[in-house]
């Protein structure tokens, strides 16, 4: 039976990303890192992901690479929403038995996300238990300029990035006995999240406030509102949905999934009116969707509109240890 120094070394030793300022990486009882010249301010951030609560149960192998790619970019998109430049990261990985197949595809994702941010492996640890990744992530912004859920205005219009409710909507067929109408592409949304890595750095000093979608745009949205004090009217018609959930006849019904549901990844923010041109500049040398949903009020209150009609969601989000 492979042991843990046999693991690390096989699957999580090799083939990563060099990072900047690892003086001292895997291998020893901890890392010695130092800081970019050009790292004011550190960012970090982490996330535990469980088997059966965060993403499905596994099947043999089938999402054994998906799993390792999607545990780091939810957490990279925490980095995304400060700002921030991905410098290291660390994995703690339970699971029930070395099966060494699962092992070799799981840190291959895992692998591919992490080059395609550019950020290296430091550290971690590895045990037998029920299969849970968490993953603690580094980064770093220049002085003064993280993203901030707490600098929304009255007047500053609210944004999202990318469209929304793709994952949620999968996991709602699997619900439903495998309802998979239209659903063809939607399942590598779940799997396979975009950390919005240039989008949140190109906001810096743009944005007044910014957060993740994880839990539900709802959701994340009434944190920006209460670090803010504000309130907000947001247009449920004007949520940018993909093009399979767009094609839906019951339009407001798959409106009101999409801005409920979590796993999303994209950001939404929130600009004055003085920033808000920049933002088809944006969308074009990022090649990605800029929409404006709302805006920022006066007061404390969140009210949803559907063409100027008042509506109130069944539910807003997934919120942890009430469900």
């Amino acid at each position: 039976m492979i042991g843990e120094s046999e693991i690390i070394e096989r699957y999580f030793r090799e083939g990563f990303v060099g990072g900047r300022g690892v003086m001292t990486g895997i291998g020893d009882d901890a890392a010695v890192l130092r800081a970019p010249s050009d790292a004011d301010e550190i960012v970090i951030s982490c996330d535990t992901l469980i088997e059966g609560v965060h993403f499905p149960k596994q099947d043999s192998t089938t999402h054994a690479t998906d799993l390792g790619y999607r545990c780091l970019a939810v957490n990279l998109s925490d980095l995304a929403a400060m700002g921030a430049d991905p410098l290291w990261f660390t994995l703690a990985l339970s699971m029930p038995g070395a099966d060494e197949n699962w092992l070799r595809e799981f840190s291959g994702g895992l692998r591919e996300c992490a080059a395609e941010a550019n950020i290296a492996l430091i550290g971690g640890d590895t045990c037998r238990g029920p299969l849970v990744c968490t993953i603690q992530v580094i980064g770093s912004v220049p002085k003064g300029q993280a993203l901030l859920r707490s600098g929304a205005a009255a007047g500053d219009a609210i944004y999202v990035s990318g469209d929304l409710g793709a994952a949620a909507a999968w996991l709602q067929s699997l619900e439903n006995d495998g309802d998979t109408e239209d659903l063809a592409g939607l399942e590598r949304k779940f799997w396979r999240p975009t950390a919005q890595l240039a989008l949140g750095k190109e906001l810096r000093q743009r944005a007044s406030a910014a957060i993740d979608i994880s839990d539900g745009l709802v959701c994340d949205l009434a944190r920006i509102l209460r670090a803010s004090n504000v309130g907000a009217k947001l247009q449920l018609e004007k949520t940018p949905l993909c093009e399979a959930l767009a094609r839906r006849s019951e339009h407001e019904k798959t409106l009101k999934m999409a801005v409920a549901g979590g796993d999303d990844y994209q950001l939404c923010f929130t600009v004055s009116r003085g920033r808000q041109a920049e933002l088809a500049r944006l969308e074009q040398e990022l090649n990605i969707r800029l929409t404006r949903i709302g805006e920022i009020t006066e007061g404390d209150n969140l009210e949803i509109f559907y063409h100027d009609r008042p509506v109130s969601l069944d539910h807003a989000g997934h919120r942890h240890f009430t469900e």
